[in-house]
């Protein structure tokens, strides 16, 4: 089983980032009760794709506001919670791919289950079938959102269940969007798939 060091060096070689940055984001979160944590040595915490996801997101849309790892839990909570707006159109597409863990998530699921969903997907022998162009995973602010396409379809569109004070005034007339490429999806799912032996 993964332990938060392997997570943490998987997430910075994919992503093509410091080492040191991905472990500045890595306990914040568990920290703050978003990463597994327990013990040391034999018995230190054994990661989860949840984990995964949730390192992914702080990093993902931090960039996208200029913010750093300090910031990791604010922008981890804001965007795993962001709920797939409307039916997901690629459920069956989905469920041919083999990907049962994201066919199975109801309509208006969280951003982070779907995330968490696609690590593990990504892990299993099927998911090689998918080519570079058919996966996206996308954040996007200043109003905090998300997009996740897997096949030829969009699989969820995520926004805000509530918008506050500060969200509700007009669309901005500039987006930022950070997107995290499909082998940085593989990377992390062959990760979790090496957890489950």
């Amino acid at each position: 089983m993964a332990t938060p060091g392997q997570l943490v060096e998987v997430m910075a070689d994919a992503l093509g980032i410091s080492k040191a940055t991905v472990v500045q984001y890595d306990r914040v979160l568990a920290e703050n009760g978003l990463r597994s944590k327990h013990g040391r040595g034999t018995s230190a915490a054994k990661v989860t794709a949840r984990d995964a996801a949730n390192l992914l997101t702080a990093i993902g849309a931090s960039s996208l506001f200029g913010l750093s790892a300090k910031d990791a839990v604010e922008i981890c909570t804001k965007y795993s919670a962001l709920v797939s707006l409307g039916t997901i159109e690629a459920k069956s597409e989905v469920s041919k791919l083999g990907l049962e863990g994201l066919a199975r998530l109801p309509d208006r699921h969280s951003f982070g289950k779907a995330l968490a969903a696609l690590i593990e997907c990504a892990g299993q022998p099927k998911f090689s079938a998918l080519d570079d162009s058919s996966l996206w995973v996308q954040f996007f602010g200043p109003i905090p959102s998300a997009r996740m396409t897997v096949g030829s379809k969009l699989f969820g569109n995520y926004g805000g269940a509530k918008r506050s004070p500060l969200s509700a005034r007009p669309e901005p007339g500039l987006i930022h969007a950070s997107s995290v490429r499909p082998s940085a999806i593989r990377a992390l799912g062959a990760l979790v798939s090496e957890m489950e032996k």
